[in-house]
């Protein structure tokens, strides 16, 4: 009998442990969902800027070669 309670206990601790992680687990991938969409909104705004740079060296070379001409 005492074996037997003794295994339910662990059964119970087990389960507590795997609740704890799965929760963990679902916190990180919350962090890393979020991170990414972080990351995307970042990039977007690097080749805004990006392109606001090349559209300005572009007016520069043809003010360049308008002067030149």
């Amino acid at each position: 009998m005492l074996t037997q309670i003794q295994n339910l206990n662990k059964q119970i601790q087990l389960s507590v442990e795997i609740d704890t992680l799965m929760a963990q687990s679902l916190k990180l991938m919350d962090i890393v969902n979020e991170n990414q969409k972080r990351v995307n909104d970042i990039k977007k705004e690097q080749e805004q800027l990006q392109l606001h740079i090349d559209n300005a060296d572009d007016g520069r070379n043809l003010d360049t070669f308008f002067a030149e001409a």
